[in-house]
């Protein structure tokens, strides 16, 4: 299986000023289309300081409070405040098909799977299982032919990772 974060919703948002650590209410440029429940990410893209996962308590006007404090100090600006959902892709061996979860709800994505790999790769490519050196992921997904039980079909793709050391 396979989990990572997304902004699926395209919930994109700056901060006119810095955020000091430990603050629940960010002040943001616009909080169009951001409410209670969601998650977001916090982050200065200019630094390497590490970003905030948070989840939204409430929106009132261009502040978004969230449950608890940010643990950084975020004090260059533009700071980003992006959404995001937690996504897994697993794959269910006994009943053939690859199930989606996002934030919780799962569903089928995929039947007829007959294998799925994942291979995980440093900046120079060469395999690794160690994760802070992860760059890359090759993805092989085989599908049985639904009108020929001994044919398959095989699907590959890379997937270049960024922000690992987040």
């Amino acid at each position: 299986s396979i989990t990572y974060r997304a902004n699926t919703d395209n919930l994109v948002t700056t901060t006119p000023g810095a955020i000091n650590s430990g603050s629940a209410n960010i002040t943001v440029t616009s909080a169009a289309g951001f409410a209670a429940s969601q998650n977001i990410a916090i982050y200065d893209p200019f630094s390497n300081t590490p970003s905030d996962l948070k989840a939204i308590a409430s929106v009132s006007g261009n502040i978004i409070t969230v449950t608890s404090g940010v643990a950084n100090a975020y004090s260059s600006f533009p700071n980003m405040v992006v959404g995001y959902h937690t996504i897994s892709h697993t794959f269910d061996s006994v009943n053939s098909k690859i199930n989606k979860t996002v934030d919780g709800t799962a569903s089928d994505l995929v039947a007829q799977v007959t294998g799925l790999t994942f291979v995980y790769k440093d900046k120079t490519g060469a395999v690794t299982a160690t994760l802070a050196d992860i760059r890359r992921i090759d993805i092989t997904l085989t599908l049985l032919d639904p009108d020929n039980s001994n044919a398959t079909t095989t699907f590959n793709t890379q997937v270049n990772l960024r922000n690992m050391n987040q």
